[in-house]
């Protein structure tokens, strides 16, 4: 996978396993594409609302 462009980036980002984006989520400043990164990791772990925990219950 070439990595050239913000769509290869996402597609990359979402073929690394939870731990790796974990990983680099806690390093973001030392990488060429934080905000990506950022979105990427938010993505998989979103906080869940107050409602999601209720209904969980």
């Amino acid at each position: 996978m070439e990595i050239k462009s913000e769509k290869s980036i996402k597609e990359y980002l979402k073929t690394l396993p939870d731990d790796t984006v974990i990983k680099y989520y806690l390093d973001v400043e030392y990488s060429p594409f934080p905000l990506l990164l950022i979105e990427e990791y938010t993505r998989r772990f979103k906080r869940k609302t107050k409602d999601e925990i209720l209904k969980d219950l």
